[in-house]
Formats: structure tokens, C-alpha cells, sequence
């Protein structure tokens, strides 16, 4: 038993039966390993998130480090505001400790790895450091984009093919 007053993971792998686990669909799937896992939220978690990634780790380690997965901490940030707002505060946390870490490194302070840690703040924050910014269509309209191949100057403006006015100049 963990010290959260459930199974541990070896131990809940062991008690399931895996050939009925196949056949079960995820809701089913989901049910029975939830037996086995900690689901129960605790607003102390919250202070928990925030020392944890204080210290450079990630949000779904934590789940993790709770005897749980990382679908019960995502469930939480809908159910409960402050869970929410403790995930802001976290990955704040967390960026500063692997800025922090940048700048020892730039600075010869640390022998680092600087691959690592271009992937890690990469990955871990893209809005803050993404090498692209992907932009999304929520528009009703369909734009089909086809590469003829064929080089030639843009217009400087964006014209509206929805616009009747508009359609004779493409």
C-alpha cells in the first residue's frame, strides 16, 4: 500500500486480471484501474504541484509521484479552480528553474548539455520558446492551398474570394 492509502502500481498489475483487461473497452479499462489508483482530490495537492515543479519536474510526474495518472490531474483542472490556478503557478515555477538553469550554463556557472536543454524548454514551453507558431482555421470557410509549382509575385493584400467584387481578381 502507498502512504496514500492505496494499492502500488506493481502490485495493482499484478491483481488484475490482463486477459479480461483486453477485451474491456477504456471506460471499463478506466474503472478498474481507478480501483487501484488515487482519484480523490485533496486541495493540498495544489501546494504539492507547485514545490514539485519548483524543482524543475514535470505536471504529469506528478500524478505520478501521487500513485496516480496524468488523466486524473486534467480532470481536476475542470473540476476545481484552485487546482487550476496551482497549474499556472507550477509551470511558472518550472520555467524559472530551467531559465535559471540556462543562465548558469551560458554563463559557465554549470556544465550542461545545451542540446538538452534547447529540447527541454522547447518542448516543455512552446509558447514561450516553439521555433514555429501554428496558427489554426476556425473559420467556416474552406481555403484549399495548391502548389502548382509555379513561381510568381503575391499580391501585397489578401483578397476576400467570398466577396463577389472580389472573385474576378483571382
Amino acid at each position: 500500500m502507498s502512504k496514500h492509502g492505496k494499492m502500488s502500481g506493481s502490485k495493482a498489475i499484478k491483481d488484475m486480471n490482463l486477459e479480461k483487461w483486453k477485451d474491456q473497452d477504456d471506460e471499463a479499462r478506466h474503472s478498474t484501474i481507478s480501483k487501484y489508483l488515487i482519484t480523490k482530490y485533496n486541495s493540498d495537492y495544489c501546494e504539492q504541484l507547485i514545490e514539485h515543479m519548483a524543482d524543475g519536474n514535470s505536471y504529469e510526474t506528478f500524478a505520478s509521484k501521487l500513485g496516480s495518472y496524468s488523466s486524473t490531474l486534467r480532470d481536476w483542472e475542470m473540476r476545481y479552480p484552485e487546482w487550476w490556478l496551482a497549474k499556472k503557478i507550477a509551470f511558472e515555477k518550472s520555467l524559472l528553474y530551467w531559465e535559471d538553469i540556462l543562465k548558469k550554463a551560458t554563463s559557465d556557472q554549470l556544465k550542461s548539455n545545451a542540446a538538452m536543454l534547447i529540447f527541454k524548454l522547447k518542448n516543455a514551453f512552446p509558447t514561450h520558446y516553439a521555433d514555429k507558431i501554428e496558427m489554426k482555421h476556425t473559420g467556416n470557410n474552406t481555403v484549399f492551398v495548391i502548389d502548382t509549382g509555379i513561381k510568381r509575385d503575391l499580391p501585397d493584400v489578401v483578397i476576400d474570394a467570398t466577396c463577389v467584387e472580389d472573385a474576378d481578381l483571382l
